[in-house]
């Protein structure tokens, strides 16, 4: 019993290891790709650090007690790193953008019209856009792979 703690003691420690340097690299200001890439797993490497830290924290580590504080020191400053990204999407975070009133949503001039349209460039109706343009009258119009 006392090899399968101490196994998973150190999983958890090497998986929350993990997760904070994913933390920390997401955060650096760099054109690397896959360095980039590194920020969008948010919500996953928060997961991974809610359960290391608490596991390391229920588990305990009667060795290594300095290395114990210390992991759960960067695993909660990774979770509070983590949490502070995606806090502004969850649902009882405060809005950016007040929801419209239903007379503002009934009001046609506070609305703005799109019209995105995916030409095909061998496609040579060109008149029949140009009246699709006319009759909805879009604010924006995105023309995807136009021709020359």
């Amino acid at each position: 019993m006392k090899i399968l703690l101490g196994f998973f003691r150190y999983l958890l420690a090497v998986l929350g290891l993990l997760a904070v340097l994913i933390t920390l690299l997401s955060g650096l200001p760099t054109a690397v790709w896959w360095v980039q890439a590194l920020g969008f797993p948010r919500l996953q490497v928060l997961g991974v650090l809610v359960l290391t830290t608490a596991g390391l924290l229920a588990l305990g580590w009667p060795r290594h007690p300095r290395l114990l504080r210390l992991g759960l020191l960067a695993g909660a400053l990774a979770l509070v790193v983590q949490a502070s990204y995606l806090w502004p999407y969850l649902p009882f975070a405060p809005k950016a953008v007040a929801d419209a009133s239903p007379a503002q949503a009934q009001d046609s001039a506070s609305r703005v019209r799109v019209l995105v349209i995916n030409v095909l460039i061998s496609n040579r109706q060109d008149v029949r856009l140009r009246q699709l343009v006319k009759d909805t009258n879009p604010d924006i119009l995105l023309a995807l792979e136009p021709d020359d």
